[in-house]
């Protein structure tokens, strides 16, 4: 992938861009499996932000939209509201971001991570009852830089736009206004970085496709390690067919498994008992997103493009993965599909759908988390 073709796919990501082909249905004409439950969260329009289960077992979402940059939180009745505004435009309706992620530290504070509409990095946290910003340096493109507070410090990977390759920022948790800023592969390619993953020991993985720019030397899919004071970079087996850059998690017992949302979704668990020597086809494509949860079973978020089918896969350990169907929203490929576990392990899917006033995000979720028992014993 040259870097031409990969900053047009992150543009075409940011601005909501999908395939003409593509249709997902509205609200009135999904139909889910039993079990399963839908409702409308009022996130303007589309999928610019991150999703995740903040420390009090709600879950919240960090949005980029026309009114600023919004932290939101749904309540126990399944409410949406805004709960903060960390950044909201000089001139009301302009979208100065394009994106935005969210992570709570052990203080239980947020710390919020946003992509300008210039591609800066913006990264808000809050002082007292006030929110505080700080920038950093070399340009981001992609919409998901990674964002982990860990001990005393804060730690952000990103693409680059100002020199082609993948970084590394660190700051203090205290005060992050001096980052610094270090390559993680310092070969000078191109970049397709979708996801990184922080194990138990506090090492942050990152897998990414980096491209020579020549059709006669193949892309490669690499692994980054940091170890606290370098990068171990390493060229992992990769699918024949991928497209778009591999998503990486990693389980309590530091092993990570890696999936490519290619053409057919592919999945290669490393560093662990049953490993694959190969990628392993999950025999179809389409949108996906992977979690781990605390016994280290890794979980797929999918939609299959052919049929349109949402639902989730459960790989325990080396076993077979089991799918189970949450219903069907309509061919085609999503926008920004989110996989998130609450604290009794029940996935929660979020992704972008067509509706008469424009887009909407639909929350997916289980009501009955004993089908999806029923499902790993394939009844």
């Amino acid at each position: 992938m040259t870097l031409l073709r990969a900053l047009v796919l992150a543009f075409c990501l940011q601005q909501g861009h999908v395939a003409a082909e593509s249709k997902i249905m509205g609200p009135e004409e999904a139909r889910f499996a039993p079990g399963w439950d839908s409702e409308e969260a009022p996130i303007e329009s589309n999928l610019y932000g991150r999703f995740v289960l903040g420390p009090d077992g709600a879950l919240w979402a960090a949005i980029a939209e026309t009114k600023g940059v919004l932290l939101y939180r749904r309540g126990a009745k399944g409410v949406w509201a805004v709960e903060e505004r960390p950044y909201v435009p000089a001139r009301a309706g302009r979208r100065d971001f394009g994106w935005a992620t969210l992570v709570f530290g052990k203080d239980r504070r947020p710390r919020i991570l946003a992509v300008s509409r210039d591609g800066r990095l913006a990264y808000f946290w809050k002082e007292g009852t006030s929110w505080r910003t700080s920038w950093i340096e070399g340009g981001a493109y992609g919409q998901s830089p990674a964002l982990f507070v860990h001990g005393l410090e804060v730690h952000v990977i990103f693409a680059g736009t100002r020199s082609p390759t993948l970084w590394h920022a660190v700051a203090a948790d205290a005060r992050p206004s001096d980052w610094k800023v270090n390559a993680v592969d310092k070969a000078r390619l191109s970049i397709s970085f979708e996801s990184a993953s922080m194990d138990a020991r506090g090492r942050i993985h990152a897998a990414y496709i980096a491209s020579h720019g020549d059709p006669r030397s193949p892309d490669e899919t690499r692994h980054a390690v940091w170890s606290g004071a370098s990068w171990k970079v390493t060229t992992i087996p990769s699918p024949p067919d991928f497209l778009a850059g591999p998503r990486i998690v990693v389980g309590p017992r530091n092993a990570v498994g890696v999936l490519w949302t290619s053409t057919i979704l592919h999945f290669l668990r490393l560093a662990a008992a049953g490993d694959l020597a190969r990628p392993q086809s999950l025999g179809f494509g389409g949108g996906a997103a992977l979690e781990v949860d605390s016994a280290g079973n890794v979980w797929l978020g999918y939609h299959r493009s052919d049929s349109g089918e949402l639902g989730v896969g459960i790989r325990r350990g080396a076993k077979p993965w089991t799918f189970t169907s949450a219903g069907n929203i309509g061919k085609g490929q999503p926008q920004g599909l989110q996989l998130v576990l609450d604290r009794k392990n029940r996935p929660h899917l979020f992704v972008r759908h067509e509706r008469h006033s424009g887009g909407g995000v639909r929350h997916v979720f289980v009501r009955d988390a004993a089908i999806l028992q029923k499902a790993a014993r394939g009844q």
